[in-house]
């Protein structure tokens, strides 16, 4: 066998065009872009018989009735209430006021000394007052406690010493 057959060494002929590549991928794009208008206006299309079918949707607002008078907000800067209920009666004729009435009430209590039950001895004090005790409280706690476990030692006779026990290896 002295014969030695050459072979001619050249690239492979299946490869995949660089102009088949590109083609596919426009003409991707193009249905892609085909397919967005579509299903968008579709959307929108189906939203318009929706809202004409239904009539007015009760999500949304009713237009304003009763205007409430600029002196009656509530509060600056929060939910803006516009309207009032036609046929509903007011339970609070001037809630603007109420609400200034109940924080004085409330900030008068939390700023000054008076009683909760006179017969039990209970009282209460300005928060500022109330944080200020707890605070030394819990600090007198822990230097007591602190102090306590420094002279134990020493009063205390030494415990016999506990050697420590050797966990059991974990089954897996």
């Amino acid at each position: 066998m002295d014969e030695h057959v050459e072979h001619v060494h050249v690239h492979e002929g299946s490869d995949v065009s660089a102009r088949t590549f590109i083609l596919f991928f426009v003409i991707f794009l193009v249905f892609t872009a085909i397919a967005f208008v579509v299903v968008k206006w579709s959307y929108f299309a189906l939203v318009k018989y929706e809202n004409a079918r239904q009539g007015d949707v009760p999500t949304r607002i009713a237009p304003p009735k009763t205007e409430i008078p600029e002196n009656l907000a509530l509060t600056a800067g929060g939910p803006e209430v516009s309207t009032l209920p036609q046929n509903a009666p007011l339970l609070q004729a001037d809630p603007a006021r109420d609400m200034q009435v109940m924080r004085a009430q409330q900030n008068a209590k939390l700023t000054s000394y008076g009683w909760i039950d006179r017969e039990a001895g209970v009282v209460h004090v300005p928060i500022d007052k109330a944080m200020a005790f707890a605070l030394e409280r819990s600090m007198v706690k822990a230097q007591t406690a602190e102090s306590a476990t420094t002279a134990a030692p020493a009063a205390v006779a030494p415990a016999k010493a506990v050697a420590p026990v050797a966990s059991a290896p974990a089954a897996h």
